[in-house]
C-alpha cells in the first residue's frame, strides 16, 4: 500500500462456474486475435476506500480506464455482479478510456457483463465518439432494451431486465451485418455501415455521451471489445467463457 492506494492484481478467482468448478482469472480470454481493450472486475482495479481510480487493460494495448475525480470514481466491491468482483456506478460516476478506438475495418465485436439497477431511459455500458453523436459507438440499455449504436445505424435487442446479471454481445462484420445478443436469446439483426474510421478522443465506461442520457446505474464486471467481427464459433467460446466465469446469464 502507497498513499492509501491498493491495486487488487486478482481480488477474488475462486466463484462457482456452472459445472461447479473454480473459475479462474485466465492471463487471455479463450480468443485474443484482435483483442482491443479488456476489462475486468478482478484485476488491475486501483482503489482507494472502494473509489475506483483505474481500471488496467488486461488486453496490453495500455488502454486503461481513468477517473481522477474523487465525486466520479465508480465503487469496487466484492461481490458487485452475480456475487464476484465489480464496478458499481451511481448518479455521475464513470471512467474515460485514452484516445484511440479508430479502425474497425474488419469489423468490431463487444461483449460485456453487467447488471442494472435503476430505469433510467439510456446508459452505456462503453461510448466511443467524437462528441454526442460524432463517429459514435454505443452500447447499452436504452428504453429498457438492449442497445447497438453506430452513428445512424441503431438496433435494439431483447428486453433488458432489472436486478440481475446479463452478458451483452454484437458482432459487427466487414460487409455491415449487425448481430446483437442478450444472454442466450436468438439474435436480433440489422445492416448498417460499420464505425467510421476515426480517431476517437470521447470514450467512456458506464456513461452515454447522448443528450437525455445517464450513467450506468449498477455494476459492470467484465468488458472485452475486438476490433475485428468475431466468427460464430469464437463468438460461442467467448459468451461460453463469461458465462461460466461468472456464473449468470443463460
Amino acid at each position: 500500500m502507497e498513499g492509501g492506494l491498493t491495486t487488487l492484481e486478482a481480488a477474488v478467482s475462486d466463484a462457482p462456474g456452472s459445472d461447479g468448478a473454480d473459475v479462474a482469472v485466465l492471463d487471455a480470454p479463450p480468443v485474443s486475435n484482435g483483442l482491443l481493450l479488456w476489462l475486468q472486475g478482478d484485476l488491475g482495479v486501483t482503489q482507494s476506500g472502494g473509489s475506483v481510480s483505474n481500471w488496467a487493460d488486461q488486453s496490453g494495448n495500455h488502454l486503461d480506464a481513468r477517473q481522477p475525480d474523487p465525486a466520479q470514481q465508480p465503487t469496487w466491491v466484492m461481490a458487485g455482479v452475480a456475487g464476484r468482483p465489480a464496478l458499481l456506478f451511481n448518479a455521475e460516476n464513470f471512467l474515460s478510456l485514452p484516445g484511440g478506438f479508430t479502425d474497425f475495418t474488419r469489423g468490431i465485436s463487444i461483449f460485456a457483463v453487467v447488471a442494472m439497477s435503476d430505469v433510467g431511459t439510456c446508459a452505456d455500458v462503453i461510448h466511443l465518439s467524437n462528441g454526442p453523436e460524432i463517429d459514435d459507438i454505443a452500447f447499452g440499455r436504452h428504453d429498457g432494451q438492449e442497445l447497438y449504436e453506430v452513428l445512424d445505424g441503431v438496433l435494439h435487442g431483447d428486453s433488458f431486465s432489472l436486478g440481475h446479471a446479463h452478458m451483452m454481445s454484437v458482432v459487427h462484420d466487414p460487409d455491415g451485418n449487425v448481430s446483437l445478443r442478450l444472454d442466450t436469446g436468438d439474435p436480433v439483426t440489422a445492416t448498417f455501415a460499420l464505425p467510421a474510421n476515426a480517431t476517437r478522443l470521447s470514450n467512456l465506461i458506464g456513461r452515454s455521451m447522448y443528450v437525455g442520457c445517464d450513467s450506468v446505474h449498477g455494476g459492470i464486471a467484465e468488458v472485452l471489445v475486438y476490433r475485428r467481427a468475431l466468427g460464430p464459433l469464437e463468438r460461442a467460446v467467448t459468451e461460453n467463457y463469461l458465462q461460466n466465469r461468472w456464473n449468470c446469464c443463460r
